[in-house]
């Protein structure tokens, strides 16, 4: 599916078009829950796995490091920005990656009460 961005404000942004994302090129665990969210809900494949990496993101960056340069390290941080009209689905997407991790936070609100 290729995926036409047209300009529509004041500026000077020319249209083009994007090839299909590539889902294969995602590690075995992350593709198997990207596939089966295209499933479950109808978003473009990009905006689900971004936010599926961005899960896997929030998930690790506590346990892993990377050493950047020698004495250089720091979590294994992604930053997404999601660009998408309303209604492309980015917010039902955004539960099903999501949902352990708000759970886990609410679960922190409540011990710390």
């Amino acid at each position: 599916m290729t995926y036409e961005v047209q300009a529509f404000s004041n500026y000077d942004i020319q249209p083009f078009s994007l090839p299909p994302f590539p889902i294969d090129a995602l590690p075995l665990t992350i593709r198997a829950a990207v596939e089966e969210a295209m499933l479950a809900v109808e978003a473009p494949a990009a905006l689900i796995a971004s936010s599926a990496l961005a899960a896997a993101s929030l998930a690790t960056q506590t346990e892993f490091n990377v050493e950047r340069d020698v004495g250089l390290d720091g979590p294994i941080s992604l930053y997404f920005i999601t660009i998408a009209e309303s209604g492309e689905r980015k917010s039902a997407v955004d539960r099903l990656f999501f949902k352990a991790a708000r759970e886990f936070e609410n679960a922190q609100e409540l011990e710390a009460e």
